[in-house]
């Protein structure tokens, strides 16, 4: 049985060939040492590997607290502050965790360049993916098809 069903995960779909899935139940049988899958865990697969986690992290992805990318904010913009905060979550509980296999990261990157990201515009990979996978869970909070469709029970805000 795969990981994703041994943890009973609420999934998404991301792009054409991976999931992102929480875990919705405890899972000792991963075997990355010291990385036991448990309740409330986020996991990164790809689609037809047995939901096997490539990437396993602890925290929610969520949106930065100012878009560089929409907006030009004062230096003085009191969301300075908690923006410097939602960075230094990314990369101490995101960025560590994107290490992997050669060939799931070059296909990782190259399935966040088909869907927009662009590293002169976005910076950091880490940073624009957190966000997306934000926009993802945001936008279907109860999990998405393999075809990225809401799933029948999953309500939008649009």
């Amino acid at each position: 049985m795969c990981m994703s069903c041994v943890c009973q995960s609420t999934d998404w779909s991301f792009g054409r060939n991976w999931w992102l899935w929480r875990a919705n139940k405890d899972s000792p049988r991963y075997d990355l040492p010291g990385e036991d899958i448990g309740a409330g865990d986020w996991v990164l697969t790809k689609k037809g590997g047995g939901a096997d986690p490539i990437a396993l992290w602890k925290v929610r992805p969520t949106r930065a607290p100012i878009s560089i990318r929409e907006e030009d904010p004062d230096d003085d913009d009191p969301r300075w502050e908690a923006n410097d905060a939602w960075i230094n979550l990314v990369n101490e509980s995101f960025t560590v965790k994107l290490v992997m296999r050669p060939y799931d990261g070059h296909s990782l990157v190259k399935e966040c360049m088909e869907l927009g990201y662009d590293r002169d515009k976005d910076g950091d990979l880490s940073f624009w993916l957190f966000e997306k996978l934000a926009g993802i869970i945001d936008a279907n909070p109860n999990g998405t098809e393999s075809d990225g469709s809401t799933k029948e029970h999953a309500q939008i805000d649009t």
